[in-house]
C-alpha cells in the first residue's frame, strides 16, 4: 500500500502513551522520522488506511498529525539493529539530538514480524537457553546475533546468572506477553543518513548493544525502499515493552488534555463540534435551543481567534430559523458586520457617515419616565466622569423632566439646552460677565463635551428621524467605524437605551421564544469597569437580564477579554464560549467554567494555548420547560464564509432601503428694534454671540442694528447673547433659526423676536 508522510503537530501535555501508540498502529509497518535539520518529527505510514489515522488520534488524546507533501531526500541510509535494556534510562534519540551540531535524518523503522519469523526466533532463544543449562565443557555455538559465541560455562548455576541469559529471558517473556495481548511483534531498525552516520552511530553504539549494521541505497526520496529490504532481513524481534524503550515522540506544541463529559446537545442553533478530551474533533454537532439565548451569551477571545465569525454563524442561523422571526440588532465599533447586513437583508446604519437622521432622545414607546431614567444613567456611565457621575445623573434627570413634559420626542438641541440650564441651576450662576460654574459644574460640563459633539451633527439634532423600532423587523447593524473612540461610549449608550426601551414593551411570556437579540461587539466600551469601580451600565444590565429572559430578549456580549465584563454579568449569562485567553486572564476565565474531572491548573493552561476557532463552552440545555446545566466542554466552532460586497453595492443598497433628507442650512438675517423711540437699548450693545448646545459657534459685530449669521440649521434652537462694553452680557435669549428674524429690545431684555 502507498504510504504518506505525516508531521506530528502536537502531543499531549501528559506525554505520549507509547504502548497505545503501538496498539493503534494495529500490526502495520511504519517509521518514526526525526529530522534534525528542522527539529520536526514525522510518521510514515499507510496513506489510504483511514482507520489507521483515526485510531491513532482516538487512542492518543492530544496527539495531532497533519499530512505533509515534504519528501525525505535521502540517497543512502546506514541501518543498525540495537538492543536496549528496559532498565536503562538512556534515551537514544535524546542522546543524538543533544550532540553538538547534530544534523541529518534519523529513522526508527518498525516492520511487523511474520508468524513464521516469530516461531523461528522463539525456538532459537529457547535452544540457547536450553543448551546453556546442560553445558559442562567449553564449546563454540552459533548465535542469533550473528557470528559465533564461545561458551565456557561449566555449571548450570553460572549460566543462570549471566547477562546473556537475562537478556534472552526478558526478550522471550516480552514476545510471549505481546502475542497474548494481541499486539504485534516487530523488527526494529535504526536508519541514519549516510553522510551523518559516523557521529550518530558512535553515540548509539557507545550506549547500546550494536547487533547489526549495513548500508542500504535508496531508489526514491521516501523510505519505501527501506521497507522492501528490511522485510526480508533476519533481526532480533521485540515485544511491546522493549520496543517502547526506543520510542521517543515529541512536538514543538503541547495539547492540554482536559477530561470532559459530553452529553447529546443538538439544539437548533449549532455552536460547533465536540472535541473529545478537549483535543480530538469527533465531528459531533453541539447546539442549543434558540430560546436559550434569552439566558445571555458571552463570547470572548483574543483577536484572530474567530469571535466575530462564530457570532455571525450563530446569528445567521437565528435569522433563518423557524417558526418565529427574531428581531436582530448588532452594534459594532468596526465595519466587520456590514457585508453580513447586506447578505441577510438587514438595515445598515453607518453612524457619522450616511447622514441618516436619528433622534436619540425620541422615546420609542411613549413611556418617558423610565426612558429618561435609563438615558440619564447610560449617558452618565458613558461620560467617564468618575466621582461626578451621580451629580451628572441628577442634572440630566432634572433636564429630562422638563424636556419630556409635552412630547416623547423633544428636539435634541432643546434637550441639551435644558441640560445646560440644569447644570447652571444646580452647579453654576449667571453673572453679567457670563456663567460661573462650581467645580462639579465644570467637570459635568467637560464630561458632556462628547455628547455636544454628537448633537452638533445635523442628522442627530432633528426632531423627526428614522424609527429604530420599525426597522428592527428587518434587523439592523449599527456601524460605528466612522466614530472616534472617545465618542463611541456615548453612541453605545444612546443606541442601547433605544433598544432597552423597545424591549420594555414586550410582555413577560417570552421565556420560550427569542423575540429580540442584541449583539454588542467590544461590549467593554460601555460595560467595563471604570477606575476599578463597577460600571453603572453594567449594574443596570445585571438588573435587566432576568427581565429580558421573561420578555424573550437575548444579549450577546462579544469581548476580547472576559475581565472587561463585570463578574456579575458573567454569572448571570448562562451561555459562555471562551476562545483563547490572555495568560493573565486565563485563571479568571477558568473560574467561570465547570470541569469536574480536571485540575484547575490544566484548565488554565488549556485556555492559554487554544488554537483559533477552539473554545470552552459552558451552556444550558432546554428540554421542554426544563433547563439543564452540565459540565463545560470544548468545541471547534462552526465554519463560516461571508459573501463580500463592494462599496458600490453597499451604496445602492442603502439608497433603496432608507431615503435620507438632508437638513437645510441657512443664513439668518437679524434686525434689532428698540421698544423706545430714542434707541437707548440699542446704544448699549455692539456685538452678537451665537451659542449652540452650550458652545459658542460664532461672534458677529453689529452694524446699523443689523447682523447676519451663516450656516445655521433651519428650525434648530440656538441662544443669542448681545454684548456691550468689555463683552458684558446685555441680553440673552433663545431663538429658532429662520431666514429673517426681527428682535424687539426692552429694558428688561429681548421682549420678543418676530419672524
Amino acid at each position: 500500500m502507498t504510504k504518506a508522510l505525516f508531521e506530528v503537530c502536537a502531543i499531549s501535555n501528559q506525554g505520549t502513551d507509547k504502548r497505545r501508540f503501538i496498539e493503534a498502529m494495529g500490526r502495520r509497518e511504519f517509521a518514526i522520522i526525526h529530522n534534525l535539520e528542522n527539529g520536526k518529527l514525522y510518521i510514515y505510514f499507510q496513506e489510504d488506511d483511514v482507520v489507521n489515522k483515526t485510531m491513532l488520534l482516538n487512542s492518543l488524546p492530544g496527539f495531532d498529525i497533519a499530512e505533509r507533501q515534504t519528501e525525505i531526500n535521502i540517497a543512502e541510509m546506514h541501518v543498525m539493529s540495537l538492543y536496549k535494556s528496559g532498565e536503562s534510562e538512556i534515551k537514544p534519540i535524546k542522546d543524538i539530538i543533544s550532540l553538538q551540531n547534530a544534523s541529518g535524518i534519523v529513522m526508527l523503522v518498525f516492520v511487523p514480524a511474520a508468524d513464521s519469523e516469530i516461531e523461528i526466533f522463539k525456538n532459537d532463544i529457547e535452544r540457547q537457553l536450553s543448551e546453556g543449562k546442560t553445558k559442562t565443557t567449553s564449546s563454540t555455538t552459533g548465535s542469533f546475533f550473528g557470528g559465533n559465541r564461545t561458551n565456557i560455562s561449566a555449571h548450570m548455576d553460572i549460566f543462570e546468572k549471566t547477562d546473556e541469559r537475562k537478556l534472552l529471558t526478558s526478550i522471550l517473556e516480552d514476545i510471549d506477553s505481546t502475542m497474548l495481548s494481541g499486539n504485534s511483534v516487530y523488527k526494529l531498525f535504526f536508519a541514519v543518513s549516510e553522510d551523518k552516520q559516523n557521529s550518530i552511530s558512535k553515540a548509539l553504539a557507545e550506549r547500546h548493544i550494536l547487533l547489526h549494521e549495513e548500508l542500504i541505497k535508496m531508489k526514491g526520496p521516501n523510505p519505501d525502499r527501506l521497507f522492501d529490504v528490511l522485510r526480508t532481513k533476519k533481526s532480533i524481534l521485540y515485544g511491546m515493552s522493549h520496543i517502547t524503550n526506543f520510542m521517543e515522540v515529541y512536538a514543538n506544541r503541547l495539547n492540554y488534555v482536559i477530561e470532559t463529559f459530553s452529553e447529546s446537545t443538538k439544539g437548533g442553533i449549532k455552536i460547533g463540534t465536540y472535541l473529545k478530551n478537549g483535543v480530538h474533533n469527533t465531528n459531533n454537532e453541539i447546539g442549543i435551543e434558540k430560546s436559550a439565548f434569552n439566558l445571555g451569551f458571552v463570547l470572548s477571545g483574543l483577536p484572530g481567534t474567530g469571535k466575530t465569525s462564530e457570532a455571525m454563524s450563530i446569528i445567521e442561523q437565528i435569522i433563518r430559523s423557524e417558526p418565529s422571526k427574531t428581531r436582530i440588532a448588532i452594534i459594532s465599533p468596526t465595519d466587520e458586520w456590514n457585508d453580513f447586513a447586506l447578505a441577510h437583508g438587514l438595515h445598515l446604519i453607518s453612524i457619522n457617515n450616511d447622514s441618516l437622521p436619528i433622534n436619540f432622545f425620541s422615546c420609542p414607546n411613549g413611556s418617558a419616565d423610565k426612558f429618561c431614567e435609563d438615558l440619564a444613567l447610560l449617558i452618565s456611565a458613558a461620560s467617564n466622569s468618575g466621582p461626578y457621575q451621580n451629580p451628572m445623573e441628577k442634572c440630566l434627570l432634572n433636564a429630562f423632566k422638563r424636556s419630556y413634559r409635552k412630547s416623547g420626542s423633544p428636539n435634541p438641541s432643546k434637550v441639551y439646552n435644558n441640560i445646560e440650564e440644569s447644570i447652571i441651576k444646580l452647579h453654576g450662576k449667571i453673572s453679567n460677565v457670563g456663567i460661573r460654574y462650581t467645580k462639579h459644574g465644570e467637570n459635568i460640563k467637560a464630561a458632556l463635551e462628547n455628547l455636544r459633539v454628537i448633537l452638533n451633527r445635523a442628522e442627530y439634532s432633528v426632531t423627526e428621524g428614522i424609527q429604530i423600532s420599525s426597522l428592527l423587523d428587518s434587523g439592523i447593524v449599527f456601524d460605528l467605524s466612522h466614530v472616534s473612540n472617545n465618542i463611541k461610549p456615548y453612541i453605545y449608550a444612546l443606541l442601547l437605551n433605544q433598544l432597552y426601551s423597545i424591549a420594555g414593551e414586550f410582555d413577560v411570556y417570552g421565556d420560550d421564544s427569542l423575540r429580540l437579540l442584541i449583539g454588542i461587539e467590544e461590549a467593554q466600551i460601555i460595560f467595563s469597569m471604570n477606575d476599578r469601580k463597577e460600571s453603572a451600565a453594567a449594574k443596570d444590565l445585571e438588573k435587566r437580564i432576568q427581565d429580558f429572559r421573561k420578555k424573550g430578549v437575548g444579549i450577546m456580549l462579544i469581548v476580547h477579554s472576559i475581565s472587561d465584563i463585570d463578574v456579575g454579568i458573567r454569572r448571570l449569562c448562562q451561555n459562555k464560549l471562551y476562545l483563547k485567553q490572555a495568560p493573565d486572564i486565563a485563571g479568571i476565565a477558568a473560574k467561570d467554567l465547570v470541569f469536574t474531572y480536571s485540575d484547575m491548573d490544566n484548565v488554565i493552561m488549556k485556555l492559554k494555548h487554544l488554537d483559533s476557532r477552539v473554545g470552552a463552552f459552558d451552556f444550558v440545555r432546554k428540554i421542554g420547560s426544563e433547563k439543564i446545566s452540565s459540565d463545560s466542554i470544548f468545541v471547534r466552532t462552526s465554519d463560516y464564509n461571508l459573501k463580500r460586497f463592494d462599496a458600490n453595492a453597499k451604496e445602492i443598497y442603502e439608497r433603496k432601503r432608507i431615503k435620507v433628507e438632508k437638513d437645510n442650512r441657512i443664513k439668518s438675517a437679524f434686525t434689532l428694534l428698540d421698544i423706545r423711540k430714542k434707541g437707548d437699548n440699542l446704544k448699549k450693545i455692539s456685538n452678537a454671540r451665537i451659542i449652540y448646545l452650550g458652545e459658542i459657534i460664532g461672534s458677529q459685530e453689529i452694524e446699523e442694528n443689523r447682523f447676519d449669521v451663516n450656516d445655521l440649521l433651519e428650525g434648530r434652537e440656538y441662544i443669542l447673547e448681545l454684548l456691550g462694553e468689555n463683552n458684558r452680557q446685555v441680553y440673552r435669549h433663545k431663538f429658532t433659526a429662520r431666514e429673517k428674524i426681527d428682535l424687539l429690545l426692552s429694558n428688561k431684555g429681548l421682549e420678543k423676536y418676530v419672524v
